[in-house]
C-alpha cells in the first residue's frame, strides 16, 4: 500500500515538474482555443478577472473591452492585441462569440416590402443585398422625405449608405442637423434594424402623426444604419450568423477615431475615415450611436476619467430617454447605471477613439451612445418589442435639438449670415462650444436650464457678449444676434514689417520670435477694435514669447483678426493674424 502511495506521489511530482502548474495547463489550453478562433474568425472573445478596476486603464489600450461586471471583464482582441494583453500576465477564458450562440437567425430578402407590395414586419434580419434594397428604396418609396447617398465603402468594398430624412429633402433648409449611426460594432445587430425602421416610420406617418410631422418639418436627420457592414456580414452576405465586432482588418471602429488624448495621430480604418469625412461636411448639433450587449445611456467622456462641462444636460437627456422608454416597459433599462448618471469614462473604463468623444471634441456635436439590449444578437421575435420600447425615446432625442439656446447670427451692416463661435462664459471648455451655420447663420446650443452669459465672435467681427440669458428645460430660448463686422478700430500709421518678427500659429497658441534688436521688449496684442487684449514681456531677453489665445483675464479669446505689436520699436514692427479654431 505504501509503495502504491509512493508511486502515486512520485508520478504527481513528475507531472507537475514536466507539465507545470494547473494554471499553466489552463492557460495553454485556453491559448490553443484562442488561436483557433483567431485563425477561423480573426477575432477572439474572452473574459478575465482583475484585482482592481484601476488596472483597466493600463489594459484598455491593448484590447477592446466590451463590458465590465464587477471585477470580471469581457473583451475582444485580434492576434496582435492578444499578444499585447498576455504581457500583463492575466489568465483569460475563451468565450463563444455572441453571434454564434442561440439559434441561427432566419434571414429575409424583404422582397415584398422592397417591391411595395406589403409593409415590412421588421421581424427578420435582412441579407446584405436586402439591406441595400431597403435603404436605397427609401428614396423611391418616400421621394419627398428621403435622399440616399453612398458615402464610402468598407474594407471589402461593401457600401456605406447615409439617408437624409426631412421634408423638402432636396433643399438645405434652416434646420438643426442630427446624425444617427448604427452597428459600428458588427455583431450588435439591433442598431441598424431600429434605424431602418425609424426612417420608414417617420416617412410613413408624416400625414397622420403630428410628432413625425414635427421631426420632418423642423429638423434634418442623417441616418447611417450600418457603419460596419463587413463585421455584420462576416459570415457571408446571406447571414448575420458569425458576425463580428471588428471590421475586416480586425480593428474596432469604435476605438479608431481621433480624440483629445491622441488627436489625429491615429491610423484611420477605411470605414472610420468615411465617418470622419462625413462628420466634417455638416454642422451636426446632436447625434446617437446605437450599441448592444448591455442596457445604458452613455455620454462623454470615454477617453479619460473626467466629466463634460455640461454634465447636467447630459444627465437630463439620459433620464428623459429612460423615462420615455419605461412608459412602454417599466422594467426596461433597469440596471443601476441605466439612469445615465455617469459618463463612460467614470463609470466603466477608459476607451480611446469612440463615437461619443470624437464628435463632441472635434466637431462640437453632442453624440450619445445608446446601449439598448443586453444581448448583441437579439432573437428576431424580440425586434418589434425593442422597437416599441425605444421609438418615442429616440424621437425625443431628435426634438431635443429644438430646445436650449438658439437663434440667428447676422452681420449688422449687411444683414448677411455669419458663421460665428458661440461660447458660454464660465462653462465652455474641451471644445464644448458650438458654431453657427455659414449658410443661414443659425445656431443651436443645448443647455441645461439656468442663466448664462454668451459670447459671440467671428472673423473680422466685433465680439459681443450677452449676459443673463435665461434658459429653461424643454423649450427654446431664441436669441438673435447682430455682429458689427468688417470694423477696424485701430489705425496702423506705420508700415508693417515682418522681417524682424516671425509668428507660428498652432491650435494652442502663437509662438512669437523677435529679432535681436527687439529683445527685452513688450509685445502687445490688440483686437481690430483697438482694445488691448494681452501683453507679453520678454523678461529673460530670449526673444521668444508665446500667446495662448487668452486675454488679460485668462479667458479664451474668440475667433477673429488680431494685431501683434512690439512696443517701443521705431520701425513700428507689427503683424496681423487671424484666429480660426
Amino acid at each position: 500500500m505504501k509503495a502504491g502511495i509512493s508511486f502515486f506521489l512520485y508520478t504527481l511530482l513528475f507531472l507537475s515538474i514536466s507539465v507545470g502548474s494547473p494554471l499553466d495547463v489552463q492557460s495553454s489550453f485556453e491559448l490553443q482555443k484562442a488561436n483557433e478562433y483567431l485563425q477561423n474568425r480573426g477575432e477572439l472573445f474572452f473574459k478575465f478577472k482583475v484585482e482592481s478596476p484601476s488596472i483597466l486603464d493600463k489594459i484598455t489600450h491593448d484590447i477592446s473591452i466590451d463590458k465590465v461586471e464587477g471585477l470580471e471583464v469581457f473583451a475582444y482582441a485580434n492576434q496582435d492585441e492578444l499578444e499585447a494583453f498576455q504581457k500583463h500576465g492575466i489568465p483569460f477564458v475563451t468565450q463563444t462569440p455572441p453571434s454564434l450562440t442561440g439559434e441561427k437567425p432566419q434571414m429575409s430578402d424583404y422582397a415584398d416590402y422592397v417591391a411595395g407590395k406589403a409593409q415590412a414586419e421588421w421581424d427578420k434580419y435582412p441579407t446584405y443585398n436586402a439591406y441595400l434594397d431597403i435603404v436605397k428604396g427609401f428614396e423611391t418609396k418616400f421621394p419627398q422625405f428621403c435622399k440616399v447617398s453612398k458615402i464610402g465603402e468598407s474594407v471589402k468594398n461593401r457600401e456605406i449608405l447615409a439617408v437624409k430624412v426631412s421634408s423638402n429633402v432636396d433643399k438645405d433648409e434652416k434646420e438643426p442637423k442630427f446624425l444617427a449611426t448604427g452597428t459600428i460594432h458588427g455583431d450588435e445587430l439591433l442598431g441598424y434594424m431600429l434605424l431602418m425602421r425609424m426612417i420608414d416610420y417617420l416617412c410613413s406617418n408624416y400625414q397622420q402623426n403630428q410628432t413625425a410631422k414635427k421631426v420632418l418639418d423642423s429638423t434634418e436627420l442623417w441616418i447611417i444604419p450600418l457603419a460596419n457592414p463587413d463585421g455584420t456580414y462576416s459570415g457571408g452576405n446571406n447571414t448575420v450568423w458569425n458576425s463580428r465586432r471588428q471590421n475586416a482588418n480586425g480593428q474596432d471602429l469604435n476605438r479608431n477615431h481621433p480624440d483629445p488624448s491622441r488627436g489625429w495621430n491615429v491610423r484611420l480604418q477605411k470605414e472610420t475615415k468615411v465617418l470622419c469625412d462625413f462628420d466634417a461636411d455638416y454642422n451636426f448639433i446632436m447625434g446617437l450611436d446605437i450599441h448592444g450587449g448591455m442596457e445604458n445611456i452613455v455620454y462623454p467622456f470615454a477617453y479619460a476619467r473626467k466629466k463634460p462641462v455640461d454634465e447636467q444636460w447630459w444627465k437630463y437627456i439620459a433620464l428623459n430617454y429612460v423615462q420615455e422608454a419605461r412608459k412602454v416597459s417599466s422594467n426596461y433599462l433597469s440596471s443601476p447605471r441605466s439612469s445615465g448618471l455617469g459618463s463612460a469614462g467614470i463609470d466603466y473604463y477608459t476607451a480611446q477613439g469612440t463615437r461619443i468623444d470624437y464628435p463632441y471634441y472635434h466637431r462640437h456635436n453632442r453624440c450619445v451612445t445608446l446601449e439598448l439590449n443586453s444581448r448583441k444578437k437579439l432573437p428576431e421575435n424580440q425586434l418589434n418589442q425593442r422597437w416599441n420600447y425605444n421609438k418615442n425615446a429616440i424621437i425625443g432625442l431628435f426634438l431635443e435639438m429644438l430646445n436650449g439656446l438658439r437663434g440667428t447670427i447676422t452681420d449688422k451692416n449687411t444683414g448677411r449670415p455669419v458663421k460665428a463661435k458661440v461660447f458660454v462664459e464660465n462653462l465652455d471648455r474641451d471644445s464644448s462650444f458650438t458654431y453657427s451655420g455659414a449658410k443661414y447663420g443659425d445656431y443651436y446650443r443645448p443647455l441645461y436650464e439656468g442663466n448664462y452669459s454668451v459670447t459671440y465672435s467671428a472673423d473680422s467681427c466685433e465680439e459681443q457678449t450677452i449676459r443673463n440669458i435665461r434658459v429653461r428645460n424643454g423649450v427654446a430660448t431664441v436669441k438673435d444676434v447682430e455682429l458689427n463686422c468688417d470694423f477696424v478700430g485701430i489705425k496702423n500709421d506705420k508700415p508693417i514689417y515682418s522681417s524682424a518678427m516671425s509668428i507660428t500659429k498652432s491650435n494652442t497658441g502663437v509662438l512669437i520670435k523677435l529679432a535681436k534688436s527687439a529683445h527685452n521688449r513688450k509685445v502687445l496684442i490688440y483686437s481690430l477694435q483697438g482694445q488691448l487684449v494681452q501683453s507679453l514681456i520678454d523678461k529673460n531677453k530670449s526673444g521668444t514669447l508665446f500667446w495662448d489665445y487668452t486675454n488679460q483675464n485668462n479667458r479664451p479669446v474668440g475667433n477673429g483678426c488680431y494685431l501683434i505689436h512690439v512696443d517701443n520699436v521705431l520701425s513700428g514692427m507689427s503683424r496681423r493674424i487671424t484666429i480660426s479654431r
